[in-house]
């Protein structure tokens, strides 16, 4: 009996691995008890394990007395099992589902939260364990976790749709910061669109009938622009938790300042301040200042208050807290019941998304449901698959495209209609195997060329518009990702190039349509001259690498920043060999200076052998002017004009050696003149 009961669990979990769901009565409800973007800790003793699905992670802590609450993340397939102790907590869960081993637990636990929960005295506290503490109902409500779901992650539009502001009730709606809807045209459109989506706080009808909705910011005076309509609603129902009248929450973005003096008084300033946070369903915080102006949470800013708030965050003795008249901590919550029922596509698989190819034809939209992104799909003859993924994005592809497997829960893909048997594309594999099979080389070098190879990356992150990212964020990237690539290749990071000639420790990044960022990394091959370049491609094409590259990502851009437009996946992309000629090094020192000092050399003999061969000439010219034998003696009696003194330069001095013969000449005739007497008929010059 003893061997028995240690080992239930283990009984449990291997019944729940052969089962499945089939093997848990909730099955059919338990998507609707999981949280999004959340993980519990801590974990239990032999606490990790893997898991194939968030169900089979679910059956895992059901098997496991000591497990209540579980997290999985279904890019790593990594299921964490957490005891009844554990809490809740947002950082690094980007991706993570996370739920009770029971959903009626769960809905239990909810009702408590969703319904009654009020902070008590010590909130804000210290830490994030006295603030949870401070709540009726052990912990601070999550964001939106008393909003309903649907299987895929999405929140369940509301039947309660208020309208807050309105154009023909005399509001502005000159709002700025606003997404165009492409497709979408007109008033009516625009509003049917925005009313249906929960995530919609507003809509504006511009120029050219384009719909744009959003939040935005400055809706008041804006003297170049009038909509020709425009609307701010509330998604279901607002249930205030906390005044911060006299407070300051770090964390918040300003919406607006009244330096136009729009505003009769306060009290029209704080209602419209209110009305921002209200429309947005994932803000819990609104302040307003006279002197500072109206902040809430904006979800599209790359920043927020933690949860749960903590006097890290919160302040009482600063100028905006002394100067802050209004301010509130809320709820958004949809009632039990009033959720549109939402009609799946029953054809749709959960474990696959569609990738185009290079080639291929591909498009994506904005919807509200998965029935949509079907319809838009049956609507346009290029389109054979879609795969609608969380925050409402519907990607439309071709027969091209491939299916590549992906987590549970985290899209839908599937056929343009259900009526007609699809056959699916083999799902990819990882392309290690395949890359390690391609030999990847330059071209051979030429007679008397001498190549260097290196390897261009590509990656493309999908559903990362480059074009909204700010200049820190792409400086952040630039540097981050060849750190990545730096790291799987086992090099230094002077070695990664955003181009063969630009900076080093750098990538380059460029705008890929549709909402894209492609990453270009060069390498230059180890050592140099190899041509081969296949260990470099496979790496490139392997799974760890697009895992970190994705990781990287998700970390640095959460789902609030308006760069992100679904969920961020990293892609491995064709790369490119490129050679670049090495020149010949540059002669410096003797090697550079001998071919000169050769040349002078030769000159200086040149010049002796000439100057040597005049001096001689001058010579024999002297000797038969002035009477001298062949023999090189004189007759006797005759005048021997080695006895005189004549001075001057030496053959071949500074006035060279035909200036000194002459010289020499009038010298000896004028001393003849000058010493030897003359007989009358015995001598003549």
């Amino acid at each position: 009996m003893t061997l028995l009961a240690a080992a239930r669990p283990r009984i449990l979990v291997a019944l729940a691995a052969v089962c499945g769901v089939l093997a848990s009565p909730n099955a059919s409800t338990a998507k609707e008890c999981f949280f999004m973007d959340t993980q519990y800790l801590p974990a239990i003793p032999a606490g990790e394990v893997r898991a194939p699905s968030t169900d089979m992670c679910q059956s895992f802590c059901r098997g496991r007395d000591d497990c209540s609450m579980f997290t999985y993340w279904a890019d790593s397939e990594k299921c964490l099992l957490a005891g009844a102790s554990a809490s809740p907590s947002t950082q690094g869960a980007v991706g993570a589902v996370a739920g009770f081993a029971e959903c009626q637990d769960a809905r239990l636990h909810l009702q408590e939260v969703c319904a009654n929960t009020v902070p008590q005295n010590g909130f804000p506290g210290l830490t994030a364990k006295s603030s949870n503490a401070a709540w009726t109902s052990g912990r601070q409500p999550k964001k939106l976790e008393c909003w309903p779901m649907d299987g895929v992650g999405n929140y369940k539009p509301c039947h309660t749709v208020k309208t807050l502001e309105d154009t023909f009730l005399g509001w502005p709606g000159k709002c700025k910061g606003l997404f165009k809807q492409e497709g979408i045209t007109g008033v009516k459109d625009c509003s049917d669109s925005c009313e249906k989506s929960p995530t919609c706080p507003g809509w504006q009808v511009g120029d050219h009938d384009w719909c744009y909705h959003g939040l935005g910011h400055d809706c008041f005076v804006r003297p170049d622009f009038s909509p020709v309509a425009a609307q701010r609603l509330q998604h279901g129902q607002i249930r205030p938790l906390f005044d911060l009248t006299g407070w300051q929450v770090v964390g918040l973005t300003r919406q607006f300042v009244d330096t136009a003096e729009y505003f009769q008084d306060h009290q029209d300033a704080i209602a419209a301040c209110k009305k921002m946070c209200y429309s947005e369903i994932q803000c819990q915080y609104w302040q307003y200042s006279p002197k500072f102006g109206c902040w809430i949470e904006d979800p599209w800013r790359p920043f927020a208050p933690p949860s749960p708030l903590t006097l890290d965050w919160a302040f009482r003795s600063t100028p905006f807290a002394l100067d802050c008249i209004a301010g509130e901590m809320i709820m958004h919550f949809c009632p039990a019941g009033e959720t549109e029922a939402t009609t799946e596509v029953t054809c749709a698989r959960r474990d696959i998304v569609y990738r185009p190819a290079a080639t291929g034809w591909s498009d994506q939209r904005m919807v509200t449901t998965t029935v949509d992104c079907q319809k838009m799909c049956a609507s346009n003859p290029q389109c054979a698959h879609f795969s609608y993924f969380r925050k409402g994005m519907c990607r439309l592809v071709d027969a091209s495209a491939a299916a590549s497997p992906v987590g549970e829960h985290a899209v839908a893909s599937g056929p343009p209609s259900c009526l007609t048997t699809t056959t699916l594309p083999p799902t990819t594999t990882a392309r290690v195997s395949q890359s390690t099979s391609l030999l990847v080389q330059g071209p051979p070098a030429q007679d008397g060329e001498t190549l260097e190879y290196m390897l261009q990356m590509n990656f493309l992150i999908r559903n990362l518009d480059y074009t909204l990212l700010s200049n820190s964020y792409r400086r952040h990237f630039r540097r981050k990702y060849a750190e990545v690539i730096a790291k799987h290749l086992d090099i230094d990071l002077v070695k990664v190039m955003e181009t063969p000639t630009g900076a080093f420790g750098r990538v380059e990044l460029l705008a890929k349509e549709p909402h894209s960022m492609q990453i270009i990394a060069c390498v230059l091959n180890e050592p140099a001259l190899n041509r081969d370049l296949s260990a470099y491609e496979e790496v490139a094409q392997s799974k760890p690498m697009r895992h970190a590259l994705g990781e990287v990502t998700r970390k640095s851009v959460t789902y609030g920043n308006a760069a992100c437009v679904g969920q961020m996946l990293a892609e491995s992309m064709p790369s490119a060999v490129l050679t670049r000629t090495v020149k010949a090094p540059e002669p410096t020192g003797w090697t550079r200076w001998w071919p000169f000092v050769l040349l002078l050399l030769l000159v200086c003999l040149a010049v002796a052998v000439i100057s040597g061969a005049l001096d001689m000439s001058g010579k024999g010219r002297g000797g038969a002017l002035s009477g001298q034998d062949t023999d090189g003696s004189y007759s006797d009696g005759e005048f021997d004009p080695r006895s005189l003194n004549l001075g001057g330069a030496a053959p071949g001095g500074a006035r060279g050696p035909l200036r000194y013969a002459q010289d020499h000449m009038r010298a000896l005739s004028t001393a003849v003149k000058d010493r030897v007497p003359h007989r009358r008929g015995e001598f003549t010059v």
